[in-house]
């Protein structure tokens, strides 16, 4: 009988410090996750943001020469004498204030791509965002020329 418990014993020993060792060894480690930004990704942006930017803060300022372009009579708000400048005005310098945010978002996206931080969930949004901005500016002038064949802020 002595023999049999030893057995016993020894096999519950034995099982228990396979279960210790199985705890000891170590386990896998995930695979690396890709970089949450590259130096071609921040590239990227800042040409996009380039792109963006000629006409952004070209036609920003309330030149002579921007307010004609855009048909406007004048850059005064005061003296506009109907609700249609009133509208037009606010079409144009609304659109270039959002391109302005958009500049921004670009160039908040490419320092994070160059900081590895595009992965966060903030960036994300932002960059979200810009895609719509994108979209729906591309929606707009396509609505636009397929109705008379001329994108414009507004019909003045």
């Amino acid at each position: 009988r002595a023999s049999a418990t030893t057995t016993t014993t020894t096999r519950a020993m034995a099982t228990f410090g396979d279960l210790i060792s199985l705890a000891k060894k170590k386990k896998k480690k995930a695979p690396a996750k890709p970089p949450a930004g590259t130096p071609a990704e921040a590239a990227a942006l800042k040409a996009a943001a380039l792109t963006l930017a000629v006409p952004t803060l070209a036609t920003f300022p309330n030149t002579r020469a921007v307010l004609d372009a855009f048909d406007l009579e004048n850059g005064d708000p005061a003296a506009f004498t109907a609700v249609a400048q009133v509208q037009h005005f606010a079409n144009v310098v609304g659109s270039d204030c959002f391109a302005l945010i958009a500049l921004c978002g670009l160039y908040v996206l490419s320092d994070a791509a160059e900081n590895a931080r595009l992965d966060s969930a903030t960036y994300q949004r932002v960059a979200g965002a810009i895609a719509l901005y994108g979209a729906a500016n591309i929606l707009g002038v396509a609505i636009a020329a397929t109705a008379d064949g001329s994108p414009s802020p507004s019909a003045a």
